[in-house]
C-alpha cells in the first residue's frame, strides 16, 4: 500500500472588482487511486503581498494590477 498526497492549485479566477480567487485540492491516493479530495481557497485584493505565492498567481496580478 502506498499513500501520496498531493496539494494542487486546480483553479484560478479573477472577479470583476480584480479580486484573484484560488482554489487548492489535497488530494489523496493508495496505489494512484484517488481516495479523497477536499478544497481551500484563498483570495488576494489589489495591492496585496504576493511574496512566496505561486508564480502564476503573481503574473495574474501583474497583468491586472498594472497601476497598484
Amino acid at each position: 500500500m502506498n499513500l501520496d498526497k498531493q496539494v494542487v492549485i486546480d483553479r484560478i479566477e479573477v472577479l470583476e472588482n480584480n479580486t484573484i480567487v484560488v482554489r487548492t485540492s489535497t488530494r489523496i491516493y493508495e496505489d494512484d487511486q484517488l481516495l479523497s479530495e477536499s478544497f481551500s481557497r484563498s483570495s488576494f485584493q489589489p495591492n496585496s503581498d504576493l511574496t512566496g505565492e505561486d508564480p502564476r498567481i503573481i503574473s495574474i496580478a501583474n497583468a491586472i494590477w498594472p497601476d497598484l
